[in-house]
């Protein structure tokens, strides 16, 4: 068991530190709104994160291994990152007044991380993957929540040290200093991410 779980974490922790649209996307808000935004964003992935493993463990896999499933998501996930995206690109000066007014409503935040992260069809193939080398059909109920508890938990530690370190005064301050530039760079890398998303194959379908 405790092998297991060492490679569930491992595989966790490639997964967590690979760039990819979630975390441009706590990044982008974490600039925007501070940490309370980053760590809201944060949330919702986590949530999408439980909501991919519950379906995954009740069998519900063809969500990833459907050619139309996989489509659908890979079209919704796609243009909503994309979307997001473009609201990044919108003149600077619109920028503080929506920050300020999102960041009091954690809800606004805790929706995109959890909408960008379901949308995101690398979820369920990600967790089918690691259910399928991990889990078998004599696992126990503890083996699975301690499968669920190190996978999530190694996640949560991520964000929370990952937003952290974007509000470290040194961090921050340069963020801010160069705010425009960055905001737009992020955007750009969630419409490159959304197109890449767009063109992306199916593995095995």
């Amino acid at each position: 068991m405790l092998a297991d779980l060492l490679g569930v974490a491992g595989l966790t922790v490639l997964i967590m530190i690979t760039p990819g649209a979630d975390l441009a996307l706590v990044t982008r808000n974490t600039i925007m709104g501070g940490k309370n935004a980053g760590g809201w964003t944060s949330a919702g992935i986590l949530t999408g994160n439980l909501v991919h493993l519950t379906y995954c463990l009740l069998g519900v896999g063809w969500i990833a291994t459907s050619a139309t499933a996989f489509t659908v998501l890979k079209l919704a996930g796609g243009a909503y990152l994309i979307f997001l995206g473009l609201q990044g690109l919108r003149p600077a000066s619109a920028l503080p007044q929506e920050a300020e007014a999102s960041a009091k409503h954690g809800r606004t935040w805790w929706m995109q991380g959890l909408l960008n992260n379901l949308l995101n069809p690398k979820g369920p193939l990600f967790y089918l993957g690691v259910l399928a080398v991990f889990v078998h059909p004599d696992s126990s109920v503890i083996y699975l929540a301690l499968l669920i508890c190190t996978t999530i938990g190694i996640s949560a530690g991520f964000w929370v040290l990952f937003v952290y370190v974007l509000q470290i005064a040194s961090v921050r301050s340069r963020l801010l200093a160069w705010s425009r530039w960055v905001n737009g760079a992020l955007a750009i890398v969630l419409i490159g991410l959304g197109i890449r998303l767009w063109l992306a194959q199916a593995p095995g379908l």
